[in-house]
């Protein structure tokens, strides 16, 4: 029994002296992998160009649907929806870690979208050169009357940076027609042994 409390106290100590396990992230394996198709569909296409149907299927799979606009006014409070935002991750060694957060709204007209909120990218431990807060948008939208009809109608990014934390507000009115649309809020930490990439998730409120 004594040789048993022993190696609990171990186990328990090993645990709370041990790092945390390399590269640690608040963004799950599956949204990631949603994260780096999302970009690179929207890299491939220019605003007005229309998307092929496996990624118009992607896109329609996971981005943020857009309720039917057939009665809303040009702009519409009661269309707006509330993201929440929040990411952290740390390096492989574990000597930097860094999260962003923040609040966005959506607000989504018959024939425009208004976003606007805040992100925030701070460093929680270890020591870097800057700190950059990145917001990128991007919406699709019925843009052709041959299948498959929707196109990219609207990909925007804003900046802020600092050394240690950067703030960024968040302000864009787009005209356009979007019926689903994707967000890629991101924290970038540059230190002595490269980057820190810290992707923000959105919730919905």
């Amino acid at each position: 029994m004594k040789r048993i409390k022993l190696l609990t106290s171990i186990v328990l100590c090993a645990s709370m002296v041990l790092p945390f396990s390399a590269n640690a992230s608040s963004l799950t394996p599956n949204d990631e992998n949603i994260q780096i198709e999302g970009k690179k569909i929207a890299d491939a296409y220019s605003v007005g160009d229309k998307l092929s149907e496996a990624d118009l299927k992607f896109i329609l799979d996971n981005a943020y649907s857009v309720e039917n606009t057939a009665s809303k006014a040009e702009f519409s409070v009661a269309s707006a929806d509330s993201w929440s935002i929040y990411g952290m991750k740390r390096n492989s060694n574990n000597t930097v870690e860094g999260e962003v957060g923040g609040s966005v709204t959506v607000d989504v007209g018959l024939i425009s979208i208004n976003v606007y909120g805040s992100l925030q990218a701070n460093k929680v431990r270890g020591s870097v050169d800057s700190t950059v807060a990145n917001y990128r948008f991007v919406a699709y939208g019925p843009i052709s009357t041959e299948a498959p009809y929707v196109g990219k109608v609207a990909d925007w990014t804003q900046t802020a940076s600092g050394t240690s934390s950067a703030s960024l507000g968040i302000s864009k009115l787009t005209y356009a027609n979007v019926v689903t649309y994707m967000m890629y809020p991101e924290g970038i930490l540059t230190y002595s042994g490269g980057t820190l990439n810290v992707t923000g998730t959105a919730t919905k409120q």
